[in-house]
């Protein structure tokens, strides 16, 4: 491959690949010439003859029917069918599809949808990048670009688009110092919590309010898998909990839907302690009295469908169910109030201060991977680290 500048003043790629005719196409700057050729670069380390096919045959101008039938498809109904046909293939789940919807309608519709899918490249998606800076995260702001790099590199594929416009656009970097931290509770904190939580809901004869907290605190669960968890999940006599799904809130926050967890590593069992299980036992005793009709109470065990939690219309709690409670409990136990998941950070950063193996940990949390646990969920307590530091004298220094 070669770049040389002609007569006129443009500059001309050369390609040869074997058993192939040579390639020529002139640019009028050297820069297009060079994005040109690093394209043409990438398709080909890839080894898609079947892309490449019709990448030459467009820079010959024997463009193939699939790519010219295309060329005035708008690019907004072509991510409305590439978004279609992933939700029936079931590539996606229900959940994603939701967040993807969001990203069309807010950002990525109004900006680029009227453009043809042909025109989409590198500078409007740099253009679409800076003009969300300041309202959103970098983070979201990635998790956009991925959607927006994903249907153009199937547009490829398909030969709806001669190659991947987007090779020389840089990936957005985000520091561990931009992501949205979420801070544990020190110790104090947590028993301050869990008061409230047991006063709170003795006043109010509710145990769903301390329960909810309790086994969060205590096992590192995420609010969508226990408000999935069912009686039938919960072993006593074993003292485990089987993590077997998850509410979604895909349709609304009023409107919980089962579904399969996160991951696969998401399938765990969580073993409790002697007090874990004496405490569900007692909530256990509060749901017979309270929760279950009496043609129920002749029916034992607790009917193993029920929801282990369970909304005021018996089934499975709303996603605003652990917010507005812990928005109370916090006021009550005046603390600074964060978010439910921040109970899970909590756990895991209580069993990280101690001698339990990093890996138990992080089976324990349904991560796939160690490090994931270490860097992104625990956090060392000062109570914790505290006996360790070497303390000096002022008068020795």
């Amino acid at each position: 491959m070669a770049i040389t500048r002609q007569p006129s003043g443009s500059w001309r790629v050369e390609i040869y690949r074997p058993k192939t005719t040579r390639i020529r196409k002139s640019f009028k700057t050297r820069e297009e010439a060079r994005k040109y050729e690093a394209n043409f670069k990438g398709e080909l380390s890839k080894g898609n003859d079947e892309v490449l096919e019709t990448f030459n045959a467009a820079l010959k101008g024997e463009v193939k029917t699939a790519v010219n039938s295309e060329t005035d498809l708008l690019f907004k109904e072509y991510l409305i069918n590439w978004h279609l046909a992933r939700q029936q293939g079931q590539e996606i789940s229900l959940n994603y599809a939701r967040r993807i919807d969001n990203y069309f309608k807010k950002q990525i519709f109004p900006a680029l949808g009227d453009y043809k899918l042909c025109e989409i490249n590198s500078q409007k998606i740099r253009k679409l990048r800076n003009s969300l800076f300041d309202t959103h995260s970098k983070q979201t702001i990635k998790n956009m670009e991925m959607v927006i790099k994903k249907a153009l590199r199937d547009a490829v594929g398909d030969g709806m688009i001669p190659f991947y416009p987007l090779g020389n656009l840089s990936q957005i970097k985000v520091k561990h110092s931009e992501a949205k931290e979420v801070l544990p509770w020190c110790y104090d904190d947590q028993k301050k919590l869990m008061n409230a939580a047991n006063a709170y809901s003795d006043s109010v004869n509710d145990q769903r309010r301390f329960i909810l907290f309790y086994v969060a605190l205590n096992t590192g669960m995420r609010y969508g898998e226990l408000a999935g968890l069912k009686w039938r999940d919960i072993n006593l006599e074993q003292k485990c909990i089987n993590v077997e799904r998850q509410c979604i809130y895909a349709n609304g926050d009023t409107k919980p839907l089962l579904s399969d967890l996160k991951t696969q590593s998401s399938r765990r069992k969580i073993f409790l302690t002697d007090e874990d299980t004496s405490v569900i036992r007692q909530y256990r005793a509060w749901v017979y009295k309270n929760c279950v009709s009496i043609a129920d109470k002749n029916v034992p065990p607790l009917l193993l469908e029920t929801p282990f939690i369970s909304h005021n219309d018996g089934l499975h709690i709303p996603k605003h169910f652990g917010r507005t409670t812990m928005k109370a409990l916090c006021r009550v136990a005046r603390i600074d109030y964060r978010s439910f998941h921040a109970l899970r950070h909590t756990h895991a950063t209580n069993l990280a201060n101690t001698d339990v193996p990093v890996k138990q940990l992080s089976d324990r949390l349904g991560h796939s991977s160690a490090t994931t646990t270490m860097d992104r969920y625990s956090k060392a307590n000062r109570e914790a680290i505290e006996p360790y530091l070497i303390k000096i004298n002022v008068k020795d220094v």
